[in-house]
């Protein structure tokens, strides 16, 4: 689960893992309005089964619409869209 909030009165992303293993996050993205910006072209970092993390963001982003990220090792990139994160 993907959910934007704050973190030290600045955005911010909480990842929460909810699956049985730790989850692994690279090439994580935002698209903000007609910009695409990358946050990690490698390892982001990890989120322990059974958790939560929250990762602060830049403060240039202030309404990403889109996060995109690749998670352990699938090829495929996985993504939440502005509903998803806004809940």
């Amino acid at each position: 689960m993907v959910k934007l909030t704050q973190l030290n009165d600045k955005p911010a992303i909480k990842i929460t893992n909810l699956g049985p293993i730790h989850a692994r996050l690279s090439k994580v993205a935002v698209q903000q309005g007609k910009k695409h910006i990358v946050l990690a072209d490698s390892l982001f970092g990890y989120v322990l089964a059974g958790s939560s993390y929250i990762w602060p963001l830049p403060a240039t982003i202030k309404q990403p619409q889109r996060l995109t990220a690749q998670i352990n090792t699938d090829k495929q990139l996985w993504q939440a869209s502005s509903t998803g994160l806004y809940q």
